[in-house]
């Protein structure tokens, strides 16, 4: 029987060159003397709170007793043993310690022949510390002081270890707050857990009456040819050309007579309201959000019309769909050799289906994954709406804006994160009536980043001074030094601004943060709410003064700013992130990067003019 002794722990710290006790190989080999040893110096180790067993073996001169002595005189508890119930428990104990001293070793027989069995007694080891405890202390230090000095009537504040769980820093983290496009967090999250290679299909019906132009969810479509991926647009555009060229073709080789025919559009995926009654109307006035239909060109805008700050949307994005794509086809049947204009198509109305038609032609789009690209880097609204509903459906439930709600918090709660004060009014984040609190969003990006594919996952979030949302943000010189080094997705209205995500600190060590402001003031006091939780993430990342060079090392220019070169594949799922110089000189892994976004839309405040939408950028 092999029976370590060291199980005891002091002050929280197993005892040093403690080995297990395995002096007697043979019970003849165990001398009187030598079992006292085994006793004598495990009775000494004897303290009122327990029994601190080490007899560790002398080195020098392999004496257990020598060695058992010195660290149980070193350590023995300075309270006297001398209780009656703990005499009694010392000498009742010593006939079994001394049994177990001269018992056969582990790994071989016991002397009946049967096999010994060697009880566990390996503590749970703590978890290594995120931060030791100076970096602790500078941390709550620089955060309590930067929301004094800035003072918001609401905030909340947490940062925790990469798990979302270990916290490092709280300030109200279970108290709901409008998250603005944080919410996109939650949305993003449902639909990696959902189905994040999901593509969706416009495709051509043939009926008795005419063709049918089926929507299945794709909003990104280009008027021309599909386009590719490429580094300035991480994300494939199914093209209504392609599509109008394939179903001339197909009509041809049917040998479908010349003739006229209507082309009616099919939106019955999506069901419900196009609309949340959460949103402002002014927000829809303005074009900050608008009616969600499951087929549009370029997210619900008129290409080549809108800005970053003031989008131009159709009066209806399903039409200006069939409108673009009645102009392809009659294009397609011009140009077609056999053809010669023979097929003549006219803009019909909306119209299910028949269903006898016959589907002719079909494009498919991007995968979810990678259309949540533009979702999360441009902050696009109206894409995270279509993105919810797509879920839905792909989850086997109805398109509908209730079901997508239904659908992120069921997704939330089959991970284990809390949904403790979570309100759903949208999936995008665009209605002041959400809430959500700092412990949801960090528990949120902690499965995130424990997801196998969580490289590919972040790679999706906006980077300090490098990509999306964050291109331009990070300027200040309270936070200049993390561009490169943070991670993060943006939320702005009115009256909310909001950071959360990853920030990478000079050692290597990554952390989750959380910052929700609230009541920030309106359009005028929004561009210090951003510096602010800029500033709040650099502390976190530990950046918020020059790095540290080696000697005749130049200082990179306060004006370097990393530039993000990931060349996504021809399926437009994207390259693993490159490494790109930050302004301190170092490596950091950027996401691909595209054109100046558009910033989170600003909701607009009661009795604010629409005109008054201040720029995003």
């Amino acid at each position: 029987m092999n029976v370590s002794l060291c199980t005891a722990h002091q002050g929280g710290e197993q005892l040093p060159h403690c080995t297990p006790l395995n002096a007697c190989t043979t019970p003849i080999q165990c001398h009187k003397n030598r079992a006292f040893e085994y006793v004598a110096a495990i009775i000494l180790l004897a303290i009122p709170g327990g029994l601190v067993a080490c007899s560790p073996r002398d080195a020098r001169n392999g004496s257990v007793f020598r060695g058992g002595i010195r660290y149980a005189l070193k350590m023995r508890s300075p309270q006297p043993i001398n209780t009656p119930f703990t005499r009694r428990a010392l000498l009742g104990a010593a006939p079994a310690l001394f049994l177990a001293a001269c018992s056969n070793p582990s790994g071989g027989q016991s002397p009946s022949g049967t096999a010994s069995v060697t009880p566990s007694v390996t503590p749970t080891p703590s978890p290594t510390p995120v931060l030791d405890a100076q970096q602790l202390q500078d941390l709550k230090t620089q955060l309590d002081k930067l929301f004094q000095e800035r003072t918001y009537p609401a905030h909340s504040m947490l940062v925790t270890a990469l798990d979302g769980t270990r916290e490092l820093y709280t300030d109200a983290p279970d108290t709901p707050r409008p998250p603005a496009s944080n919410m996109k967090i939650l949305t993003y999250f449902a639909l990696v857990q959902t189905a994040p290679e999901r593509t969706f299909t416009t495709s051509v019906a043939q009926g008795k009456n005419g063709l049918f132009l089926v929507a299945g969810g794709d909003t990104l479509l280009v008027e021309g040819a599909t386009e590719p991926a490429t580094a300035g647009s991480p994300t494939m555009r199914a093209g209504l050309s392609t599509l109008a060229a394939d179903t001339v073709q197909q009509m041809n080789e049917r040998k479908v007579a010349h003739g006229t025919f209507p082309v009616y559009l099919d939106t019955t995926i999506y069901t419900g309201s196009a609309t949340n009654p959460g949103w402002e109307p002014g927000d829809l006035e303005s074009g900050q959000i608008t009616p969600i239909n499951p087929i549009a060109l370029a997210s619900h805008t008129v290409p080549g019309q809108s800005t970053p700050d003031k989008p131009a949307r159709p009066q209806d994005a399903g039409i200006a769909a069939l409108e673009a794509f009645v102009k392809v086809l009659n294009k397609a049947s011009e140009e077609h050799a056999e053809v010669k204009s023979g097929y003549v198509f006219t803009v019909a109305d909306r119209r299910p289906c028949e269903a006898d038609a016959e589907q002719i032609a079909q494009i498919q789009s991007a995968s979810a994954l990678d259309q949540a690209f533009v979702m999360m880097l441009e902050s696009d609204n109206v894409l995270a709406e279509v993105l919810g509903r797509n879920m839905a459906i792909a989850a086997g439930r109805e398109g509908s804006a209730s079901e997508a709600q239904k659908l992120v918090r069921e997704k939330l709660q089959e991970a284990k994160i809390s949904v403790t004060g979570l309100v759903q009014a949208d999936v995008s984040g665009m209605s002041l009536q959400n809430r959500v609190t700092a412990r949801t969003l960090a528990q949120t990006l902690g499965a995130l980043a424990a997801h196998p594919k969580h490289d590919e996952l972040e790679r999706r979030f906006p980077v300090a001074g490098v990509s999306g949302t964050l291109k331009d943000r990070f300027s200040g010189e309270a936070n200049k030094y993390a561009r490169g080094h943070v991670a993060a997705k943006t939320g702005t209205l009115f009256t909310a601004i909001s950071l959360s995500g990853y920030a990478t600190r000079p050692d290597g060590t990554r952390l989750i943060f959380v910052s929700l402001l609230n009541d920030v003031g309106g359009a005028e006091a929004l561009p210090g709410a951003k510096d602010t939780v800029d500033s709040a993430a650099a502390i976190v990342a530990a950046r918020t003064e020059p790095p540290a060079t080696p000697a005749g090392t130049p200082v990179p220019s306060d004006s370097q700013v990393p530039s993000s070169s990931s060349s996504p594949d021809a399926t437009g799922s994207g390259s693993a992130p490159n490494s790109s110089q930050a302004p301190d000189g170092s490596s950091s892994a950027s996401p691909a990067g595209g054109s100046a976004p558009q910033e989170d839309a600003p909701s607009q405040a009661v009795g604010q003019n629409p005109a008054e939408v201040p720029s995003s950028q």
